[in-house]
């Protein structure tokens, strides 16, 4: 075992576990973010960077014009054909997160398969973390006002970041696509959307069950060889399977509700025209926005609806209501290293408390970020359909 990976050790040592706080050292950290890297494929593939203090820019070097020019010999080329290398910069501004990781007696006992009490503790607490991290950094959109109420709406997630800035591909136009299966003609428009400069090292991230529906497309083809190459790429393209994206996004219908009154923290939603809607819909309001919701109509009743849950985010008068379905699948191509998460190593701790008879919870803290660095340089492929 490597010495940063005996010093974390160390911070889990058994025999005083129980009440412990403990602040990682450098070494301890970095072992534990390795760790966190390898419990996670997205996270194993994307940038990780692990800044000292918690808002910091971090290089990102661009070519600007053209390198090569006609010279002449004995002279130097004038400043105005010189080519410059512009240093632009990410803006990194980690936010601090808590968690009570919880350990059960059980699961100690059925992972141990002769590691030792620290080693296989550890790689529980980094699997559970690791997968959270993972849903944060795809899914996370960050409010636009008021204090966050889930750990997602602290930041903007990799998705977000695209769906604003990069090339998206959407599988429920009807204009473009028969239906939203999953299917090869949706993966060649996310190629052809991206820049010609960044194909090169772009992969596509793709969840299981869409990925299972896109190998499906070549199961009849008899030659193995033929077959298994297509199976294992999109396009020609390098695949990374990540078994947590889902297919539950939302995906909206055409109808677009206008909202004409909402009071915060209420149930009923004032509408231009409520036609078309009925009790059970899921509804997404302020539809596209950061403050979007999902929410379960209850009552319809004359330009208003009742919705089930009470609304956590507000919802002003120039919002849209959308109805939606939940099935909704995501592909992703570009360069993982694209794709940027931060943590800070510097300050990472823990306490540690014992639940007699049940197992351990881990109190931790983080100060967290993620970030795309190009946004022009990934495709987004949503809102396909995967087979039952």
């Amino acid at each position: 075992m490597d010495k940063k990976k005996e010093q974390l050790k160390k911070a889990f040592d058994s025999t005083a576990l129980a009440g412990k706080y403990v602040m990682l050292n450098e070494e301890q950290a970095s072992a534990f973010v390795d760790g966190l890297k390898d419990e996670s494929v997205i996270l194993k593939n994307c940038r990780i960077v692990t800044p000292k203090v918690s808002k910091t820019s971090i290089a990102k070097l661009y070519p600007v014009g053209r390198f090569l020019q006609p010279g002449t010999a004995g002279e130097a080329l004038g400043s105005d054909k010189r080519g410059e290398v512009s240093i632009e910069k990410v803006d990194i501004d980690c936010k601090v997160t808590k968690a009570v990781v919880r350990v059960l007696d059980e699961e100690l006992a059925n992972n141990i398969e002769g590691q030792s009490f620290e080693d296989t503790l550890i790689k529980l607490v980094q699997k559970k973390l690791a997968n959270e991290i993972e849903e944060l950094a795809l899914y996370a959109r960050k409010r636009s006002t008021g204090t966050p109420t889930t750990v997602l709406e602290q930041f903007n997630g990799w998705f977000w970041s695209f769906l604003q800035s990069g090339n998206v591909v959407n599988a429920a136009d009807s204009t473009k696509y028969t239906d939203r299966k999953v299917a090869k003609e949706k993966f060649r428009s996310a190629v052809k959307s991206l820049p010609t400069r960044f194909r090169q090292k772009a992969q596509f991230i793709i969840g299981s069950n869409a990925l299972l529906d896109y190998q499906a497309i070549y199961e009849t083809i008899a030659d193995s060889s033929v077959r298994n190459e297509l199976m294992s790429t999109i396009m020609k393209k390098r695949v990374i399977e990540a078994p947590l994206m889902g297919d539950e996004s939302p995906v909206p219908e055409t109808t677009v509700f206008n909202i004409t009154s909402h009071t915060a923290g209420t149930k009923t939603f004032g509408l231009t025209d409520e036609t078309g809607l009925v009790s059970g819909d899921i509804i997404v309001a302020s539809y596209g926005t950061a403050d979007a919701e999902v929410l379960t109509v209850d009552v319809v009743s004359a330009d208003s609806i009742t919705v089930l849950e009470t609304p956590v985010l507000p919802h002003t008068a120039s919002q849209k209501i959308r109805v939606v379905s939940l099935d909704g699948a995501e592909a992703l191509l570009t360069d993982p290293l694209n794709l940027i998460f931060a943590i800070q190593t510097n300050n990472l701790s823990f306490e540690v408390e014992r639940i007699a008879g049940i197992g351990w919870d881990f109190h931790r803290k983080y100060w967290m970020d993620t970030a795309v660095e190009e946004p022009t340089a990934g495709s987004l492929v949503h809102s396909m359909l995967t087979e039952d």
